[in-house]
């Protein structure tokens, strides 16, 4: 599973974590204003890198997976949220 989520909840400006779940956010200062969380089960399977932009609300992580698990061999996802 993998969602994105706007306004993530935060304590202290510091994103929470919840168990099962790999946490992206942008690195500006405060409290983020996005966040993308992962699987970790998904995470056994998949490589996932982490695109910042110029707007602060914004990330990207791109989800690669190996061939053997997709039909393509360049099988990728980039999941944005904004």
């Amino acid at each position: 599973m993998i969602m994105a989520i706007q306004d993530p909840p935060a304590r202290r400006s510091m994103l929470l974590s919840f168990p099962g779940f790999l946490s992206f956010v942008p690195s500006p200062p405060g409290r983020p204003h996005v966040a993308i969380y992962i699987s970790r089960q998904l995470d056994l399977y998949l490589s996932c890198t982490t695109i910042s932009h110029d707007i602060l609300e914004m990330l990207s992580v791109d989800v690669f997976s190996p061939e053997d698990l997709c039909s393509s061999p360049d099988c990728s996802l980039r999941v944005t949220s904004v």
